[in-house]
């Protein structure tokens, strides 16, 4: 998987107009981000610490940055490190999909997909594709396709019993 340097995500935040500020050395703009977590127990060396969520407390920046965090994205209500390398943004929730869609080097891009709609009919068309498909990619030798629906999802893995009971 193709890394991103941290200037990187600041100029896709600025880029999509949700950047206010941030602040950090070039040496940390450089630096390769391994991950990108808000957990701050699962932070290891070059991670993007991400600060959310309702019960967000200044701690969990703490223990990401002992854990190896190399900088914090946040709203500019949950700054709490001014001296540590830091991206102000206006959305979290817009920069936290962003931030994800750049580490996992924007996997909807490589994928196709096709939506349905309607009133009735919707389950039933999705399962008839998906055994078309399915069937054309075992005349590739290559995995099922996924569905998520109002009744199943299966993400190409893990198989959910409605699924199952069909036998598909």
């Amino acid at each position: 998987m193709e890394k991103y340097k941290l200037k990187d995500y600041i100029e896709k935040l600025q880029e999509h107009n949700l950047l206010i500020e941030y602040n950090a050395n070039s040496d940390v703009l450089n630096t390769l981000i391994d991950k990108v977590s808000y957990n701050s127990k699962e932070v290891s060396k070059n991670t993007l610490f991400v600060c959310k969520g309702l019960k967000y407390k200044p701690e969990y920046l703490d223990s990401a940055i002992n854990l190896g965090a190399i900088a914090y994205i946040a709203e500019e209500n949950n700054v709490t490190r001014k001296d540590f390398p830091h991206i102000i943004v206006n959305n979290i929730q817009q920069a936290l999909a962003l931030v994800s869609c750049i580490f996992y080097n924007f996997p909807a891009e490589k994928i196709n997909m096709i939506g349905i709609t309607g009133t009735k009919g919707k389950s039933t068309t999705a399962y008839y594709i998906k055994s078309i498909l399915d069937n054309y990619m075992i005349d590739l030798h290559e995995k099922d396709t996924a569905i998520i629906s109002s009744i199943d999802t299966y993400d190409g893995i893990i198989k959910n019993h409605y699924l199952q009971a069909l036998n598909l």
